[in-house]
This record gives structure tokens, C-alpha cells and sequence, in this order.
């Protein structure tokens, strides 16, 4: 169980971070080319991300070696994999001005933590199941579910980035690159 339970839960945990981390890199660097400026406030989510994920990983050691309470430890983690989904999908959404792309990818986290706080809510009202982990149609579905939410994710995190190689490589062909002036290209789209 150290390996496969709480391992695996902080692993994802950690990779929630660094995902969340990432698109804020990704917007910061976004922002500084169209002159726009960063929130602040991400700094703080980032913070309380960090605070979240450290206490979701004592919660689910805790609540896997010390006591066994897998009510617990699914509540922890649906909990901070749900806060992660939320604050990525609502910086992608600040960003998605005439990208269309950025904003199916926000919608997509924020269905995603929807039905992740769905299986949280599940959980807290009914406990966990007499079936858990065992073959069903619910449990197909989730996963299902899961496995289509998260190859949609991976497809849409590389669209963001093949844009936005994109767009800096058509400004970049407009630029002289030794001065940085206008090109003969820059000057005829300019026109």
C-alpha cells in the first residue's frame, strides 16, 4: 500500500502542482509578449496549492498506514485533484481572449472537476461502496469517463503550446530578426 496507494496519490498530486505551475509559466510568458500583465493573485493559488497538496499527502499516508480509512483518503485527494482542475481551468479561462482553443480546454478541466467533486460528494454522503473497486457499470463509466477526460486534456495541452509556437513564429516572421523592425512582411500586413 506505501507504494501503490500513497505513492501513486501523492505522484499525481505532485504532477497536479507541476501542471498547474506550467500553464501559469505558460500564461505569464503569453501575457509578456501581448503586453499584458500577470495576476498576482496566482502566486497565492499556486501557495495554497502547494499548502493543499502537503496536507492531501499526510492525509493520505494517515489515512493509509496509521488508520484505514479509505473514505478519508478519497475525500483528500478527489478534494485537491477538484481545487487543481478549478484554478487551472479559471487561468486558462482568463487567458482564452480569441483563443478558442484555451477555452474548450477550460471547460474541459472544469467538467473534469465537476466529476471529480461529483465522486467527493458520492463518497461523503453514501461512504464507499460494498463494490469498490470491483467490476461494474458505474465504476466502467467513471473510468471511462476518467481515461476520455484526460486524453482530451493531453490533446488540448499540446494544442496550447502548438499555438502558441504558432503565433510566435508569425511574429517573428514579420520582424527583422537583427533589429527588430519591420520586415518586408511586417510592412505588407501592416498596410
Amino acid at each position: 500500500h506505501l507504494i501503490s496507494v500513497v505513492g501513486g496519490n501523492i505522484f499525481a498530486v505532485i504532477s497536479y502542482l507541476f501542471l498547474y505551475r506550467g500553464i501559469l509559466q505558460f500564461c505569464r510568458t503569453e501575457s509578456y509578449h501581448s503586453k499584458q500583465r500577470p495576476s498576482p493573485e496566482d502566486d497565492g493559488h499556486l501557495s495554497l496549492m502547494c499548502y493543499v497538496g502537503a496536507l492531501t499527502a499526510v492525509l493520505v499516508f494517515y489515512c493509509t498506514e496509521i488508520h484505514d480509512r479509505p473514505a478519508l483518503r478519497i475525500l483528500a485527494t478527489t478534494s485537491a485533484f477538484a481545487l487543481a482542475r478549478v484554478l487551472m481551468a479559471r487561468r486558462l479561462f482568463r487567458a482564452a481572449a480569441g483563443r478558442p482553443h484555451l477555452l474548450l480546454f477550460s471547460a474541459s478541466l472544469f467538467g473534469f472537476a465537476l466529476l471529480t467533486l461529483g465522486d467527493a460528494l458520492f463518497v461523503t454522503l453514501h461512504g464507499i461502496p460494498s463494490d469498490f473497486l470491483v467490476r461494474g457499470s458505474l465504476q466502467t463509466f467513471t473510468l471511462l469517463l476518467s481515461v476520455i477526460f484526460v486524453c482530451s486534456n493531453g490533446i488540448l495541452y499540446l494544442a496550447m503550446f502548438a499555438n502558441a509556437i504558432a503565433e510566435r513564429t508569425q511574429e517573428q516572421a514579420r520582424l527583422d530578426f537583427l533589429t527588430g523592425a519591420l520586415n518586408r512582411e511586417g510592412i505588407q500586413s501592416a498596410l
